[in-house]
């Protein structure tokens, strides 16, 4: 099935949007986390299935979003690797040595944030609560 949308999508993750692709895996991870919380009704958290099956979910999606975006970083490398620099946008956007240092620092920052967080809810007690815009927030920052 070859569709022009598809075909858009492609290119433009190829060309201009490997530039932001990282950034955008954090923020997508971010407000499906958003999405998914606010969807999930109160009466089906009583189930003790749907407590068990959702236990730390909102944590580990996060984490999962955040290991996405650093091997899309890793593969990103590769190409700054080969040219030097990656630019995009019309190079109002740069990937040098400098940005993946720095988003590899800050991605390991936000997953740090992430497993820790998880074992200091469980000991204030804040995990019955809500606590997916908790997670989404290191997604989205």
């Amino acid at each position: 099935m070859n569709t022009p949308l598809i075909n858009s999508i492609l290119s433009y993750l190829r060309g201009d949007g490997a530039v932001i692709l990282p950034q955008m895996e954090l923020t997508l991870f971010g407000l499906a986390i958003l999405i998914m919380g606010s969807s999930i009704d109160e009466s089906a958290e009583e189930n003790w299935f749907t407590r068990l099956l959702f236990r730390d979910f909102f944590a580990k999606a996060a984490f999962a979003g955040t290991v996405f975006s650093a091997f899309t970083l890793w593969k990103l490398r590769a190409t700054v690797a080969a040219r030097g620099e990656f630019a995009g946008f019309h190079e109002s956007v740069l990937v040098d040595p400098f940005f993946l240092f720095f988003a590899t620092l800050f991605l390991a920052a936000t997953a740090l944030v992430i497993l820790l967080s998880v074992k200091y809810l469980e000991i204030e007690k804040e995990q019955e609560g809500n606590t997916t815009r908790f997670f989404s927030l290191p997604a989205l920052a």
